[in-house]
């Protein structure tokens, strides 16, 4: 099983080599892995992403709006992986 942080690179580099520069998206998703790596998760839950999401306190709604833009790239990552749930399976950290 492929690390979250795998994951996500596997699919950055996909969606690169397809032509998508994925600046923005691309530093919003390794911020929710650096996220979900600092909780004791096994899963990604709904309440960890609006966790991420609506961190730091002070950041206003448009950021929300980026940030959930972000956990769909997340969830379409899960469905193109054939998961059936929507809770994705994170690697234990050694």
């Amino acid at each position: 099983m492929t690390t979250l942080r795998q994951a996500v690179q596997e699919y950055l580099c996909m969606r690169r080599d397809l032509g998508f520069k994925l600046r923005n998206a691309g530093k919003g998703l390794f911020d929710f892995v650096r996220f979900m790596e600092r909780r004791p998760a096994s899963y990604i839950t709904q309440s960890l992403a609006l966790a991420w999401a609506q961190q730091p306190s002070h950041t206003q709604p448009a950021h929300w709006a980026r940030s959930a833009r972000s956990n769909k790239s997340t969830q379409r990552l899960t469905r193109e992986r054939g998961c059936d749930r929507t809770q994705t399976r994170m690697e234990s950290r050694r």
